[in-house]
């Protein structure tokens, strides 16, 4: 991202109450490394290289031999007929070996069988290298909000990188999959974990201010990893609005009493100049890019609508927060 074309330029707090006065603007490319600044929290946050950087806390690993170190019968299993499907030391991000794939069909990989429940955030990342044809990383069941299939570099490893939530439960697949019927790839250091949703925001303290707000970010995204806003926010992270890109797709999701809904469901938007959200009394409106991303919304849950807690929120260490905006609305 061009950093002329920063959407602020510097950093004006002004406190009230312990936290924030509507307006306020931080331009994160100009503050030293370390924790957020005053007004705002987020304990897995802090200032890194100019820019807001959020590790967020993860669940257990739910893949079964993700470095392909042991034997893979009985964890991975080949999602078809696959031509080669092996432990292999051809290859190897990490320690001696690598699953190799030679598809002569379509959807042919490994794979695991994962349980998700509807609503639950999951961290996925992986480490793919392509010698020939594509593949897809994810959910084969669709259950997982995934991004458009992108290919790994050929010829050599390339890291993946996915979060997103379930809108529906049950069992997927998890693993790689071939996108052309003769494709070679290898994966190795796979993961999938559960992200815990409250450590992906940092709010900015309870105060008394409005809930009608322009709220923006700029950010680096690393494809396709979700970073966005959290506003109308309560003080125990159980309602609120999100607003989210992850690069490529914008997204408007609520929660009410801790239970997720998509408002907007991800909508082909490219980030570029920045992500907003804008509320007004119970109408919402989401632009990525400058560009209206579907059409106005109407939130009136009253655990919702009154809360005056704003902030950013981002759901893995790569993506890059780079300026952050609420202005009263």
């Amino acid at each position: 991202m061009n950093r002329k074309r920063r959407l602020l330029t510097r950093w004006m707090p002004v406190l009230m109450g312990g936290g924030f006065r509507v307006p306020y603007t931080i331009d994160f490319t100009e503050l030293s490394d370390g924790a957020l600044p005053p007004g705002l929290t987020g304990a897995t946050w802090a200032i890194s290289s100019g820019a807001a950087i959020n590790t967020p806390t993860l669940g257990n690993e739910l893949i079964l031999d993700g470095d392909i170190e042991t034997a893979i019968a009985g964890k991975w299993y080949d999602n078809g007929t696959a031509t080669t499907f092996e432990q292999s030391s051809e290859q190897a991000h990490s320690g001696t070996y690598s699953l190799k794939t030679i598809s002569d069909a379509l959807n042919e990989g490994p794979r695991q069988v994962l349980s998700v429940a509807q609503w639950n955030w999951y961290s996925i990342q992986g480490w793919v290298w392509l010698t020939s044809g594509s593949f897809r990383l994810g959910d084969q069941n669709g259950r997982i909000v995934n991004p458009p299939n992108v290919d790994a570099p050929t010829g050599e490893w390339g890291k993946w990188i996915q979060t997103g939530w379930a809108a529906v439960a049950g069992n997927i697949y998890a693993g790689a999959l071939s996108r052309t019927a003769v494709s070679q790839f290898y994966i190795d250091d796979f993961s999938w974990k559960q992200i815990t949703v409250p450590a992906t925001m940092a709010a900015s303290l309870p105060h008394s201010q409005t809930s009608n707000v322009i709220a923006s970010i700029t950010a680096t995204i690393a494809p396709y990893a979700w970073i966005g806003l959290w506003i109308c926010q309560d003080e125990a992270k159980t309602n609120g609005i999100m607003a989210l890109s992850n690069g490529v797709q914008a997204a408007l999701l609520k929660m009410v009493d801790g239970t997720l809904s998509q408002v907007i469901v991800p909508t082909a938007a490219a980030i570029g100049a920045g992500l907003e959200v804008r509320k007004s009394g119970s109408t919402v409106k989401l632009f990525s890019n400058s560009i209206q991303v579907g059409t106005d919304q109407t939130i009136s849950d009253t655990s919702i609508i009154g809360n005056t807690i704003h902030g950013p929120m981002n759901t893995h260490p790569d993506n890059k927060l780079l300026t952050l905006s609420v202005l009263p609305n």
